[in-house]
Protein backbone atom coordinates (compact mmCIF):
# COMPACT_ATOMS: atom_id res chain seq x y z
CA UNK A 1 0.00 0.00 0.00
CA UNK A 2 0.95 3.91 -0.27
CA UNK A 3 0.03 7.16 0.10
CA UNK A 4 -1.32 7.58 -3.54
CA UNK A 5 -3.31 11.26 -3.55
CA UNK A 6 -7.15 9.76 -5.06
CA UNK A 7 -6.70 11.99 -8.02
CA UNK A 8 -5.55 10.75 -11.19
CA UNK A 9 -4.39 11.15 -14.57
CA UNK A 10 -3.79 8.32 -16.84
CA UNK A 11 -1.15 8.36 -19.03
CA UNK A 12 -0.72 6.76 -22.76
CA UNK A 13 2.29 5.28 -23.67
CA UNK A 14 3.91 6.71 -27.40
CA UNK A 15 3.32 2.10 -27.95
CA UNK A 16 -0.28 2.10 -27.77
CA UNK A 17 -0.02 3.93 -31.35
CA UNK A 18 0.63 0.84 -32.62
CA UNK A 19 -2.56 -0.77 -32.22
CA UNK A 20 -4.98 -1.26 -35.52
CA UNK A 21 -7.83 -0.17 -33.59
CA UNK A 22 -8.91 2.65 -31.36
CA UNK A 23 -10.55 2.12 -28.34
CA UNK A 24 -10.82 4.50 -24.40
CA UNK A 25 -11.10 4.17 -21.27
CA UNK A 26 -13.19 7.41 -18.88
CA UNK A 27 -12.50 7.04 -15.31
CA UNK A 28 -12.86 8.49 -11.85
CA UNK A 29 -11.90 8.04 -8.84
CA UNK A 30 -13.81 8.41 -5.68
CA UNK A 31 -12.96 8.59 -2.00
CA UNK A 32 -14.83 7.42 1.63
CA UNK A 33 -17.06 4.47 0.06
CA UNK A 34 -18.11 2.42 3.05
CA UNK A 35 -17.99 -0.93 1.75
CA UNK A 36 -20.74 -4.15 2.81
CA UNK A 37 -20.78 -7.43 1.99
CA UNK A 38 -23.98 -6.97 0.21
CA UNK A 39 -26.62 -4.28 -0.65
CA UNK A 40 -30.62 -5.64 -1.12
CA UNK A 41 -31.63 -2.64 -2.97
CA UNK A 42 -28.62 -3.28 -6.00
CA UNK A 43 -29.07 -7.13 -5.34
CA UNK A 44 -32.87 -6.46 -6.05
CA UNK A 45 -31.93 -4.42 -9.00
CA UNK A 46 -29.63 -7.19 -10.19
CA UNK A 47 -32.53 -9.67 -10.07
CA UNK A 48 -35.02 -7.45 -12.43
CA UNK A 49 -32.49 -6.82 -14.74
CA UNK A 50 -31.55 -10.41 -15.07
CA UNK A 51 -35.34 -11.54 -15.52
CA UNK A 52 -35.15 -9.15 -18.48
CA UNK A 53 -32.23 -10.53 -20.24
CA UNK A 54 -33.48 -13.92 -19.35
CA UNK A 55 -36.50 -13.17 -21.63
CA UNK A 56 -34.35 -11.62 -24.74
CA UNK A 57 -31.28 -13.12 -24.98
CA UNK A 58 -29.83 -16.51 -24.92
CA UNK A 59 -26.17 -18.04 -25.38
CA UNK A 60 -27.24 -19.20 -28.97
CA UNK A 61 -27.59 -15.63 -30.24
CA UNK A 62 -25.54 -13.37 -27.61
CA UNK A 63 -23.10 -13.34 -30.27
CA UNK A 64 -25.48 -11.28 -32.32
CA UNK A 65 -25.87 -8.54 -29.48
CA UNK A 66 -24.06 -5.36 -31.09
CA UNK A 67 -22.78 -4.55 -27.60
CA UNK A 68 -21.24 -7.79 -27.41
CA UNK A 69 -20.19 -8.02 -31.06
CA UNK A 70 -18.24 -4.84 -31.24
CA UNK A 71 -16.09 -5.86 -28.32
CA UNK A 72 -15.38 -8.95 -30.08
CA UNK A 73 -14.65 -7.32 -33.29
CA UNK A 74 -12.36 -5.26 -31.76
CA UNK A 75 -10.51 -8.32 -29.96
CA UNK A 76 -9.61 -10.21 -32.94
CA UNK A 77 -8.32 -6.29 -34.44
CA UNK A 78 -5.62 -6.63 -31.92
CA UNK A 79 -5.34 -10.42 -31.75
CA UNK A 80 -7.29 -11.49 -29.11
CA UNK A 81 -9.29 -14.47 -29.32
CA UNK A 82 -12.52 -13.55 -27.78
CA UNK A 83 -13.67 -17.02 -27.56
CA UNK A 84 -10.79 -17.74 -25.24
CA UNK A 85 -10.30 -14.03 -23.64
CA UNK A 86 -13.88 -12.45 -23.31
CA UNK A 87 -14.77 -8.94 -23.06
CA UNK A 88 -15.20 -8.69 -19.13
CA UNK A 89 -19.30 -7.70 -19.79
CA UNK A 90 -19.99 -10.40 -21.75
CA UNK A 91 -18.47 -13.11 -19.33
CA UNK A 92 -20.67 -11.69 -16.22
CA UNK A 93 -23.63 -12.01 -19.20
CA UNK A 94 -23.06 -15.34 -19.87
CA UNK A 95 -22.41 -16.60 -16.63
CA UNK A 96 -26.48 -14.94 -15.47
CA UNK A 97 -27.44 -16.55 -18.46
CA UNK A 98 -26.16 -19.97 -17.74
CA UNK A 99 -26.59 -19.77 -13.58
CA UNK A 100 -30.08 -17.32 -13.77
CA UNK A 101 -28.26 -15.68 -10.24
CA UNK A 102 -26.60 -12.73 -10.02
CA UNK A 103 -22.57 -12.75 -8.59
CA UNK A 104 -22.53 -11.31 -5.33
CA UNK A 105 -19.13 -10.55 -3.85
CA UNK A 106 -19.54 -7.11 -2.12
CA UNK A 107 -21.35 -3.77 -2.70
CA UNK A 108 -18.92 -1.94 -4.52
CA UNK A 109 -18.24 -4.73 -6.81
CA UNK A 110 -21.59 -5.35 -7.43
CA UNK A 111 -22.49 -2.12 -7.84
CA UNK A 112 -20.25 -2.48 -11.08
CA UNK A 113 -21.22 -5.60 -12.31
CA UNK A 114 -25.14 -3.99 -12.38
CA UNK A 115 -23.81 -0.92 -14.25
CA UNK A 116 -21.98 -3.38 -16.71
CA UNK A 117 -25.08 -5.19 -17.23
CA UNK A 118 -27.46 -2.41 -17.82
CA UNK A 119 -25.34 -0.77 -20.09
CA UNK A 120 -23.37 -3.67 -21.34
CA UNK A 121 -19.86 -2.11 -20.96
CA UNK A 122 -17.09 -3.31 -19.42
CA UNK A 123 -16.45 -1.64 -16.12
CA UNK A 124 -13.50 -2.26 -13.87
CA UNK A 125 -13.27 -1.14 -10.01
CA UNK A 126 -9.86 -1.02 -8.28
CA UNK A 127 -8.58 -0.14 -5.01
CA UNK A 128 -6.82 3.05 -4.90
CA UNK A 129 -4.64 2.21 -1.95
CA UNK A 130 -3.17 -1.06 -3.78
CA UNK A 131 -2.27 1.05 -6.61
CA UNK A 132 1.58 1.99 -6.32
CA UNK A 133 2.38 4.81 -8.55
CA UNK A 134 1.32 6.75 -11.47
CA UNK A 135 -1.48 4.89 -13.91
CA UNK A 136 -0.73 3.95 -17.46
CA UNK A 137 -2.19 2.17 -20.19
CA UNK A 138 0.66 0.38 -22.43
CA UNK A 139 1.18 -2.67 -24.32
CA UNK A 140 2.29 -5.85 -22.45
CA UNK A 141 5.99 -7.08 -22.72
CA UNK A 142 6.43 -11.11 -23.22
CA UNK A 143 6.43 -13.51 -20.52
CA UNK A 144 5.17 -10.69 -18.31
CA UNK A 145 3.19 -12.50 -15.33
CA UNK A 146 -0.37 -11.11 -14.66
CA UNK A 147 -2.63 -12.37 -11.90
CA UNK A 148 -6.47 -11.98 -12.79
CA UNK A 149 -8.81 -12.15 -9.90
CA UNK A 150 -10.84 -15.64 -9.82
CA UNK A 151 -8.13 -17.47 -11.92
CA UNK A 152 -5.85 -20.44 -9.65
CA UNK A 153 -2.89 -19.55 -11.75
CA UNK A 154 -1.25 -16.66 -12.84
CA UNK A 155 -0.73 -16.12 -17.29
CA UNK A 156 1.87 -15.16 -18.76
CA UNK A 157 0.73 -12.45 -21.59
CA UNK A 158 2.13 -12.34 -24.98
CA UNK A 159 3.73 -9.32 -26.81
CA UNK A 160 1.57 -6.10 -27.51
CA UNK A 161 -2.00 -6.50 -25.54
CA UNK A 162 -3.45 -3.27 -24.28
CA UNK A 163 -3.10 -3.20 -20.42
CA UNK A 164 -3.30 -0.70 -17.59
CA UNK A 165 -1.06 -0.62 -14.96
CA UNK A 166 1.44 0.90 -12.34
CA UNK A 167 5.28 0.52 -11.67
CA UNK A 168 5.07 -2.82 -10.33
CA UNK A 169 1.55 -4.74 -11.95
CA UNK A 170 -0.33 -5.08 -14.33
CA UNK A 171 -4.45 -3.66 -13.45
CA UNK A 172 -5.99 -4.56 -15.85
CA UNK A 173 -5.91 -6.46 -19.37
CA UNK A 174 -7.99 -4.70 -21.37
CA UNK A 175 -11.40 -4.95 -21.78
CA UNK A 176 -11.57 -8.08 -20.42
CA UNK A 177 -10.26 -8.70 -17.21
CA UNK A 178 -8.95 -7.36 -13.83
CA UNK A 179 -5.99 -8.12 -10.91
CA UNK A 180 -6.41 -9.46 -7.89
CA UNK A 181 -3.74 -7.59 -6.29
CA UNK A 182 -5.71 -4.21 -6.85
CA UNK A 183 -9.01 -6.04 -6.24
CA UNK A 184 -11.91 -4.49 -3.81
CA UNK A 185 -12.48 -5.71 -0.30
CA UNK A 186 -14.42 -4.93 2.99
CA UNK A 187 -11.74 -2.62 3.76
CA UNK A 188 -11.54 -0.60 0.78
CA UNK A 189 -12.71 2.91 1.16
CA UNK A 190 -11.03 4.72 -2.21
CA UNK A 191 -11.38 3.72 -5.51
CA UNK A 192 -10.48 3.91 -9.34
CA UNK A 193 -13.53 3.17 -11.59
CA UNK A 194 -12.87 2.78 -15.43
CA UNK A 195 -15.33 1.77 -18.03
CA UNK A 196 -14.09 0.62 -21.44
CA UNK A 197 -14.52 1.83 -25.03
CA UNK A 198 -13.89 0.79 -28.22
CA UNK A 199 -14.04 2.07 -31.76
CA UNK A 200 -17.92 1.51 -33.09
CA UNK A 201 -19.22 2.59 -29.43
CA UNK A 202 -20.37 6.03 -28.67
CA UNK A 203 -18.60 8.01 -26.04
CA UNK A 204 -21.77 8.92 -24.68
CA UNK A 205 -22.46 5.35 -23.86
CA UNK A 206 -19.68 4.50 -21.82
CA UNK A 207 -19.46 8.12 -20.00
CA UNK A 208 -23.40 7.20 -19.06
CA UNK A 209 -22.57 4.01 -17.49
CA UNK A 210 -19.66 5.52 -15.59
CA UNK A 211 -22.13 8.44 -14.79
CA UNK A 212 -24.87 6.05 -13.03
CA UNK A 213 -21.78 3.83 -11.31
CA UNK A 214 -21.10 7.26 -9.43
CA UNK A 215 -24.64 8.02 -8.71
CA UNK A 216 -25.02 4.04 -7.56
CA UNK A 217 -22.12 4.39 -5.39
CA UNK A 218 -22.88 8.00 -3.54
CA UNK A 219 -26.19 6.13 -2.80
CA UNK A 220 -25.37 2.87 -1.80
CA UNK A 221 -21.56 2.81 -0.12
CA UNK A 222 -22.15 6.65 0.60
CA UNK A 223 -18.95 7.52 -1.49
CA UNK A 224 -18.10 11.24 -0.07
CA UNK A 225 -16.65 12.97 -3.26
CA UNK A 226 -15.47 11.97 -6.75
CA UNK A 227 -12.00 13.42 -6.95
CA UNK A 228 -11.01 13.20 -10.52
CA UNK A 229 -12.27 12.45 -13.87
CA UNK A 230 -11.14 11.79 -17.40
CA UNK A 231 -10.80 10.21 -20.66
CA UNK A 232 -7.93 8.59 -22.36
CA UNK A 233 -7.85 7.48 -26.07
CA UNK A 234 -5.36 4.88 -27.60
CA UNK A 235 -4.86 3.03 -30.26
CA UNK A 236 -5.69 3.67 -34.61
CA UNK A 237 -8.67 4.25 -35.82
CA UNK A 238 -9.62 2.22 -38.81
Amino acid sequence: MNSMKPSVDIAVDESTKSLRALAFITYFTAIGLQNTEIHPVIYGEAVRLISKYMSLLDLSNLSENYMVKIYRKYLWRIGIDPTKQRPSHEAILRRILKSRTFPQINAIVDAGNLVSLKHLVPIGIYDLKKISSEIVIRLSISGEIFNPIGASTALSLPQGKPVLADHEKIIHLFPCRDSAATSVDLKTTEILAIAAGVEGVPVTTVKGALKELESVLTKYTYAKEVVSRGTVYFGQTS
